[in-house]
């Protein structure tokens, strides 16, 4: 039980501690603004692709979750008569 604790612990920190390090890279640009309107849209598209990011390793992390927790299920299971 520790090693899964321990496991959550640093897979569930670890998106955290990069956020605003890719945050802050991903919001970079070199593009010239001309007025407001075009400084809202880089600003929406630059947030949303962050948060598609986030997304994506959000869901990468169920994923690893549910795998370790179904094969923790599988070694804990009682055997059947017929299959031992």
């Amino acid at each position: 039980m520790s090693f899964t604790w321990h496991a959550r612990c640093i897979g569930t920190a670890a998106p955290f501690c990069w956020t605003p390090f890719t945050a802050t890279l991903a919001l970079r640009t070199g593009a010239e603004v001309g007025d407001v309107r075009n400084a809202i849209e880089l600003v929406c598209d630059k947030i949303g692709m962050v948060l598609i990011v986030l997304g994506g390793m959000h869901f990468f992390n169920i994923y690893v979750f549910n795998r370790l927790r179904r094969r923790g299920q599988a070694d804990s299971r009682i055997p059947i008569a017929s299959e031992v």
